[in-house]
C-alpha cells in the first residue's frame, strides 16, 4: 500500500508541475501578445497612407493623402498635401475647431471655417502653396475613431500626427520650420501644442478658444513662441474681450504676441488673410503658390521605427 501511495503521490506532483508550467507558459504568451499589441499601437506610429482624389478642386502637381496613426490608443486620421518640387518644405499644421470640452459622442461630418466642405477639399485648396500642409482630425472627428475630447488630448493627437509624418518615405520636412494655424478651439489646441513642442517657429490663431469667459482665465501657459491672434470685432462666440485676455495671458511668458482686430465675426479668415500671410512671411514662412506638375512620390516605408 505504501508503494502504491508513493506512485500516486509522484504522479500527482508531476501533474501539478506540468500544470504550473502550462499556466506559466500561457502567462508568458499572454504577456508577449499584450506587449505586441501595445507596441503596434504606440503613440505616433503610422498605420496607413493612401492617396485621395479630389477632382473638382485638384491642383496640378499636388498630391493629397489620408493617413492614419495611433494616438492615446485610438486610431486617428488626418489629411496631408504635398507640393511639387524636391523640398525640403516647411510644415504648416492646420488645427480645426470644435468642442471645448469632452463629449461622449463622435462627430462624423464636422465642417469648420478652415474646412470648406470636408477635409480632402480643404487640403487640396491649401496644397498650391510651397509648404507641406497637415490637417489632423482629432479623436472623435471625421474618419478618426474615438469620441470628442478637450484641448490637451487634441494636442496629443496633433503632436502624434506630426511624429507620424516623419515616418513617411519621400516626405521631406524642413528642420525647425513647423508652423501652426488654429481656429477657434483649434487655437486653444495650438497653445497646448506650443507648450509641448519647443521647435515650433510660430502660430496664427483665429478667434482662439482657451476659455469661455474672461473670469475663467486663471491658468498660465508656458509658451515661448511668436503668436499672432486675429479676432473679429463682431465675434459673439469668442468675444473681443476674451481675445484681449488671451493675448495678455500669452504675453506673460513671451512678448512676441500680437493681437489684431479685423471686421467680421467668428474666425474671420477672409478679413485676416492678408495679415496672416504677411506675418508668416516675417517669421520665415512664405506661402507662395506653385502650379508645377511634378509632385514628389511618397509612401509607407518598408521598415518603420
Amino acid at each position: 500500500m505504501r508503494e502504491g501511495t508513493r506512485r500516486v503521490a509522484t504522479a500527482l506532483a508531476a501533474a501539478v508541475i506540468l500544470l504550473g508550467a502550462s499556466f506559466g507558459a500561457s502567462a508568458r504568451i499572454s504577456g508577449s501578445l499584450g506587449s505586441l499589441v501595445r507596441s503596434t499601437r504606440r503613440d505616433g506610429l503610422l498605420a496607413s497612407l493612401t492617396a485621395v482624389d479630389v477632382p473638382e478642386y485638384g491642383i496640378p502637381g499636388v498630391s493629397v493623402y489620408s493617413l492614419k496613426y495611433w494616438s492615446r490608443g485610438v486610431l486617428v486620421q488626418g489629411y496631408l498635401d504635398v507640393p511639387s518640387g524636391k523640398g525640403p518644405f516647411p510644415l504648416l499644421v492646420l488645427l480645426h475647431g470644435g468642442w471645448l470640452y469632452a463629449e461622449p459622442y463622435h462627430h462624423d461630418n464636422y465642417a469648420g471655417p478652415l474646412w470648406a466642405s470636408d477635409s480632402p477639399v480643404t487640403a487640396s485648396q491649401w496644397a498650391s502653396y510651397k509648404a507641406i500642409v497637415f490637417l489632423p482630425n482629432y479623436a472623435g472627428y471625421g474618419p478618426s475613431d474615438g469620441t470628442v475630447q478637450t484641448l490637451g488630448p487634441n494636442a496629443s493627437d496633433a503632436l502624434n500626427g506630426m511624429a507620424a509624418l516623419r515616418q513617411i518615405c519621400g516626405l521631406r520636412i524642413k528642420a525647425h520650420a513647423t508652423y501652426l494655424l488654429g481656429e477657434s478651439m483649434g487655437g486653444g489646441v495650438a497653445v497646448y501644442l506650443a507648450e509641448r513642442d519647443q521647435h515650433l517657429r510660430g502660430a496664427v490663431l483665429f478667434s482662439p478658444a482657451l476659455f469661455n469667459s474672461p473670469t475663467w482665465a486663471t491658468q498660465a501657459y508656458d509658451v515661448h513662441l511668436p503668436i499672432l491672434i486675429i479676432a473679429g470685432t463682431q465675434d459673439t462666440t469668442v468675444l473681443p474681450e476674451i481675445a484681449q485676455w488671451t493675448a495678455q495671458i500669452l504675453s506673460v511668458r513671451d512678448k512676441h504676441v500680437q493681437l489684431v482686430f479685423v471686421g467680421g465675426g467668428h474666425v474671420p479668415l477672409a478679413a485676416g488673410w492678408g495679415t496672416m500671410l504677411s506675418w508668416y512671411a516675417r517669421h520665415g514662412l512664405t506661402l507662395v503658390q506653385s502650379l508645377s506638375t511634378r509632385a514628389p512620390r511618397i509612401g509607407m516605408c518598408d521598415a518603420r521605427p
